[in-house]
């Protein structure tokens, strides 16, 4: 049953086909089986998040964030490198250029 037609119900607008549920909350928390109400995404409880979705959201924020991370580590380690290079090379130029003088 969807949520306008139990608000509608609860103040006697609509009568309801059917026993009605007369609790003020829409869910229980997956985790700790808490009462939660329909608005709240976050356990008053546990504080850990309710709807699956979110969840799987959060988790893939985590894997995006890992992988950035990564690649930012990639990264540096590749401009450490070419900078090396680049600091042989010159330094060889030096020398030759030394040597020839």
């Amino acid at each position: 049953m969807s949520l306008f037609k139990l608000a509608l119900e609860k103040r006697g607008l609509i009568s309801p086909k059917k026993q009605t549920i007369k609790s003020s909350h829409a869910q229980n928390c997956p985790f700790c089986d808490e009462d939660v109400g329909f608005t709240d995404s976050i356990c008053p409880k546990c504080k850990r998040l309710i709807d699956r979705s979110t969840i799987l959201d959060e988790v893939g924020k985590d894997e995006k964030i890992k992988n950035l991370t990564n690649t930012i580590t990639d990264l540096t380690n590749r401009f450490d490198s070419i900078k090396q290079e680049i600091l042989r090379d010159l330094a060889e130029q030096i020398i030759e250029m030394k040597r020839s003088k």
